[in-house]
């Protein structure tokens, strides 16, 4: 159940879409989330992805890399966390090994039961649109992104891609760049602070300048089960939510928390 819902937009129910003017003045200058639904109807991503035959016909036999099992946030300045790692597979292990494996259980009656370990892969934060340029021809930059360039084009947009199972989780993090997050098949539960909630989430300090935590940027917190004991000012932090399904794509702000 959403309790705390982000504002959503629907560019199919509003008497107008958004224009890019709206955005900017409601939600890029305010420095305030939104969802912006069917803003993108016309992407062949919608159908073309989801066929996982494209992906093992066309880049089968391409390497990419995986991150396999739950990373767990109190262990993320470890140099090896337990139940975590990374490792490099094929297009077509990948397909084969892990996601052939789950969506074989979406149909069950025990579809919400967690995935061992060992079957979570994900494909995160990869520049795969530059490593499988075809793909590029399926999708186009938002154009919200004109709203921070800073000269002709789009060169200050980068694209990365997340690719999963169930039960991949993205740990509770700030980014010093915008995002917009566009959901292409599956469903995604979101979470966000604002950053004034920043001193309820405990940051990571930093321990180096090569360090995953050296931005301050992350938080040990379990969102879904904190340690009230270690962490109690964690009871006070507010946020917002969301789950963003096929068609959505959730604008978060620069130093926004998400999870």
């Amino acid at each position: 159940n959403i309790k705390y819902p982000i504002k959503q937009f629907s560019n199919l129910t509003e008497t107008k879409p958004m224009t890019i003017g709206q955005f900017k003045e409601n939600y890029y200058d305010l420095q305030h989330p939104v969802v912006i639904q069917h803003s993108n109807e016309h992407w062949k991503a919608f159908d073309r992805w989801r066929d996982m035959s494209m992906w093992c016909t066309e880049f089968g036999h391409r390497l990419i890399p995986i991150e396999i099992g739950k990373l767990d946030p109190t262990q993320i300045s470890s140099p090896s966390p337990p139940a975590w790692k990374e490792s490099t597979l094929t297009v077509r292990e990948y397909i084969d090994q892990f996601i052939e494996h789950n969506l074989s259980k979406c149909g069950e009656a025990d579809a919400r039961v967690s995935l061992e370990n060992e079957k979570i892969g994900y494909l995160a934060q990869h520049h795969l649109f530059d490593q499988f340029m075809q793909l590029q021809e399926d999708f186009d930059i938002p154009p919200y992104c004109k709203v921070s360039q800073t000269g002709e084009g789009m060169d200050h947009v980068q694209i990365n891609a997340w690719f999963g199972t169930q039960d991949t989780v993205t740990s509770l993090h700030f980014d010093s760049y915008d995002n917009f997050l566009t959901q292409i098949f599956g469903y995604k539960y979101v979470r966000l602070y604002a950053p004034t909630q920043s001193e309820f989430l405990y940051p990571i300090e930093g321990t180096g300048k090569n360090s995953v935590t050296k931005q301050n940027n992350i938080s040990p917190v379990d969102v879904v089960n904190p340690d009230f004991e270690k962490y109690p000012k964690f009871k006070d932090a507010e946020y917002v939510e969301c789950i963003l399904g096929p068609h959505d794509m959730l604008f978060i702000p620069h130093q926004w928390w998400h999870y």
